[in-house]
């Protein structure tokens, strides 16, 4: 895959993938959110990789000021679009920003961020990581929080064959995907699309997954510091087992001895 592959395949023709796409755990999701992230207070959340609004449009009706940052045109189109839908009583909250992760343009001025569903991973550079996790941590006040959720690269060691999900849409059926190859921690996802008439059209996408001591060690080298980890949004504990790699961390200030 090209360097960038991600910053053209978010478009329409990939939304016409998650047509009808069940998101059963969404609500877990916000009631694990809340839990962690407590009173809103009308502070302000970075959504860093918001995609489709699925977590920034319900914060904001909780009272959050919400700011939705992603690259894709098409998929901030759609979280405006659901935004609308919700009646959100603020038409201007959730703000959506279309920017690279990579180099966010905030500087100290939200309480807390969250990136969430696997949305970090898709650079084929390992540089790039770290460099999204230190433009959140940028973007953060003294001691803002910020809640990191991954599919955890150690489940998927144990459970290497293809996981499969399939479900049914305006007529279409829809089959995904996903294997993991250990070697180069990548988990390759391929969605499969029927349509009534026959005719099959497929997606494909790869993503790195990490392991609780990588990324752990990645935070703390930008200046984050851990102070809860789970494997799931029940708050399970982070053991190798667990589908998710779920990290509550807060922005510290790293001082160099001289």
């Amino acid at each position: 895959m090209e360097k960038d592959w991600w910053k053209s395949f978010f478009d329409n023709h990939y939304l016409s993938f998650q047509l009808g796409r069940p998101w059963q755990n969404t609500l877990q999701e916000l009631n694990f959110l809340e839990s962690l992230l407590g009173g809103t207070e009308g502070r302000l959340l970075l959504d860093a990789c918001c995609g489709q609004g699925r977590h920034a449009v319900p914060l904001a009706n909780e009272g959050w000021r919400v700011v939705g940052l992603d690259y894709s045109s098409a998929l901030l189109e759609k979280a405006d679009l659901e935004s609308r839908k919700s009646g959100t009583p603020n038409s201007s909250n959730p703000a959506w920003v279309r920017a690279d992760l990579r180099a966010a343009p905030f500087d100290a001025v939200f309480d807390a961020a969250i990136c969430m569903f696997t949305s970090l991973g898709y650079c084929e550079q390992e540089s790039d990581h770290p460099a999204m996790i230190a433009s959140i941590h940028q973007a953060l006040k003294p001691e803002g929080v910020f809640i990191l959720d991954l599919a955890n690269r150690d489940y998927l060691v144990q459970h290497p064959d293809a996981t499969r999900t399939w479900w049914q849409a305006e007529d279409s059926f829809f089959l995904e995907e996903t294997r993991f190859n250990p070697a180069t921690s990548q988990a390759t996802t391929r969605t499969r699309r029927i349509d009534p008439d026959g005719r099959t059209e497929v997606c494909e996408y790869r993503i790195r997954l990490f392991s609780l001591h990588e990324i752990a060690n990645i935070l703390f080298q930008i200046g984050f510091m851990i102070e809860g980890a789970y494997g799931s949004y029940l708050k399970d504990p982070p053991v190798p087992g667990a589908p998710r790699l779920i990290l509550l961390c807060r922005k510290i200030e790293l001082t160099i001895p001289e």
